[in-house]
């Protein structure tokens, strides 16, 4: 765990959380951010504590007890938690998928800035092209995290998504005081089938239509400045 000390006193407070990785759908970290928090407690043990500031260091002991009525066994500790590594995975590959869709989104708006006063048929085709590509990362973004709902009601139809079947996996293995087994693991390898599908529409899209637009913006000149003739 990092943390972010001033001058003067200073006072933080552990809940005994595990180191965990970047969740989906959170924002890109800086390199001021927090380190994300894992799903898992830690397992009830003594720990050594070590705060360093610079060049100087102080460590201590601590020791992490189970809170009453909720013992939980070192085998049971570690198959969940090997559980949530394996689903950990397909999530990291769909956190990196979201992140692409976010980068093209920023180019395309990019293209769209220095070509706003652009006029002519080749800029017109790059801003039209550039559409398409706006729908094509909607429609993989809404596979990953579901359609929004642009209307007033009580919700939309059902549909599988890829977040959704993350949620449930992870939902189930933290939820049972007991090892995983056929149920939990037939919610994890689905929830790997749809990050599968989502991986091969992300390259599908980078590797083909996202190609061709880029071939087609830097084909484009960009006239952004008008000539002006004398007086």
């Amino acid at each position: 765990m990092q943390i972010k000390a001033d001058t003067g006193f200073n006072r933080n407070y552990w809940g005994f959380e595990t180191k965990g990785l970047r969740r989906l759908g959170s924002p890109k970290p800086k390199a001021s951010s927090p380190e994300p928090l894992g799903d898992m407690p830690v397992f009830p043990g003594t720990y050594k504590m070590v705060i360093s500031l610079g060049k100087e260091a102080d460590s201590t002991m601590i020791v992490v007890q189970s809170a009453p009525g909720q013992t939980i066994s070192q085998q049971v500790y570690d198959s969940k938690v090997a559980a949530l590594n394996r689903l950990e995975k397909s999530t990291s590959k769909v956190v990196e998928i979201a992140d692409r869709l976010t980068e093209a989104d920023e180019i395309i708006a990019k293209v769209e800035a220095q070509l706003k006063n652009v006029e002519g048929a080749e800029a017109d085709s790059v801003l039209k092209f550039g559409k398409g590509m706006t729908d094509s990362i909607k429609k993989i973004r809404n596979f990953i995290f579901g359609t929004p709902h642009e209307k007033q009601g009580y919700g939309g139809p059902y549909e599988v998504t890829v977040n959704g079947r993350l949620y449930d996996a992870k939902g189930e293995i933290l939820a049972k005081n007991k090892i995983p087994d056929a149920q939990e693991f037939t919610l994890i390898e689905m929830a790997e089938k749809v990050v599968v599908e989502a991986v091969e529409k992300a390259n599908s899209f980078f590797n083909s239509k996202w190609k061709q637009y880029r071939q087609k913006a830097d084909a484009t000149p960009m006239k952004i400045f008008k000539e002006f003739k004398e007086l």
